[in-house]
């Protein structure tokens, strides 16, 4: 099964109701996003996935205030995002034209502190290389 469609089925454990076209708008893509990268064998896009962390994180927002929350819910909620960081995080790692764990290193140190510095973030980002 491919990573997209994996991920469309984790989304559709939280939501049953959660249909294709509704799965694409979450990616922040048109309705037909879905479909065609399932027609083309493609893969979500790293744009998509942050969507999907964003869409992931307002759904635990609101599971949390309703009388009918579930813990596993949440549970299965916090699953998903960190499936999808895993995979942001994978893409980063190596994503590049080199084998060079130290070039790598130099990479993922890059993103924290660009993070960092767009965020005013004091505090360091753990990484363990």
């Amino acid at each position: 099964m491919s990573y997209t469609k994996q991920i469309f089925n984790e989304m559709k454990a939280i939501d049953p109701n959660i249909t294709v076209r509704e799965f694409s708008y979450r990616c922040g893509k048109s309705e037909g996003y879905y479909g065609s990268l399932i027609s083309q064998e493609l893969e979500l896009s790293d744009e998509a996935i942050i969507n999907l962390l964003e869409t992931l994180e307002m759904w635990k927002l609101i599971t949390v205030k309703t009388p009918n929350n579930t813990v596993d819910k949440i549970h299965q909620i916090d699953d998903v995002q960190k499936n999808l960081t895993t995979e942001l995080a994978e893409r980063t790692s190596t994503n590049h034209n080199t084998l060079n764990n130290q070039v790598r290193n130099l990479i993922i140190k890059a993103v924290v502190n660009l993070y960092q510095s767009k965020t005013n973030a004091d505090t360091s980002i753990p990484f363990v290389f």
